[in-house]
């Protein structure tokens, strides 16, 4: 899905976000059938944008080649894709590592006490790296990919993206595209499958947000920055979307 990763050509970025300003309503009568990109990027690279799918009464659109996704877009799937590498949320690693330290440091703890805790937190971290399906970073890496007319093809607001999942969760109705993708093009179509997306999503999201909780309830936060305290409290609410995706019937099926 993201080849451009591979690629080392920077693309200019006009723009960061998303902007507010209305697009023209999308033309679904040319001759495919399929919606037109009229939004807001410049008119010249409407002809280098098509129709990918629809989710409730939005349009989802993509560069018709990878290497056009812009720098801005591309820095956001390398952020991504450190997930898939260390099987893991990069900022959860380090909040993993930081109540260590705090347990190690602390005075008032006996060592036996220490051990414990210490055996819980790692048993937590395996069980979130071991997962073998990682649904959650394929979700986010969607997001990088596809977007809708209102948003800056060019740029990437994560807080944007974030109520881009949230939207798609609500109306339950792409998880058919995600699983005709070519990647599980070997997979058995069914009813159960789709069932099984939902789960899957279910289990990842209530795993890593348990795992958060019990390493903040084992260290001493105060010894965390600002900037990591954000990031888990902006991984904290994609959890939440995504495991609310499971509570919305399908709508669609393969």
């Amino acid at each position: 899905m993201f080849q451009f990763l591979k690629k080392s050509k920077k693309s200019v970025s006009p723009s960061a976000g998303y902007t507010s300003s209305m697009p023209v309503s999308t033309d679904s009568s040319n001759q495919n059938d399929k919606p037109q990109y009229l939004g807001n990027a410049d008119k010249i690279h409407w002809p280098k944008i098509e129709f990918a799918f629809k989710s409730g009464n939005k349009n989802y659109f993509c560069w018709n080649q990878d290497i056009m996704i812009s720098w801005e877009r591309m820095e956001a799937a390398k952020m991504i894709y450190r997930e898939l590498d260390y099987q893991m949320n990069p900022t959860m690693l380090t909040q993993h590592w930081e109540a260590i330290e705090s347990l190690l440091t602390d005075p008032k703890k006996k060592v036996e006490k220490k051990m414990l805790e210490i055996g819980v937190l790692n048993e937590s971290m395996k069980q979130a790296q071991n997962l073998s399906i990682r649904l959650d970073t394929q979700i986010k890496l969607a997001t990088v990919k596809y977007f809708d007319e209102y948003e800056d093809p060019f740029g990437y607001d994560h807080k944007y993206n974030l109520e881009k999942v949230k939207f798609w969760s609500s109306n339950n109705d792409i998880s058919t595209f995600f699983l005709n993708l070519p990647q599980n093009q070997y997979l058995q179509p069914s009813e159960g499958l789709q069932e099984n997306f939902q789960s899957c999503l279910k289990g990842i999201a209530v795993m890593n947000i348990k795992n958060m909780e019990l390493h903040s309830t084992l260290m001493n936060s105060e010894n965390l920055s600002q900037d990591i305290k954000k990031e888990l409290d902006l991984q904290k609410e994609w959890m939440s979307a995504l495991s609310h995706w499971s509570d919305v019937p399908i709508t669609s099926f393969i």
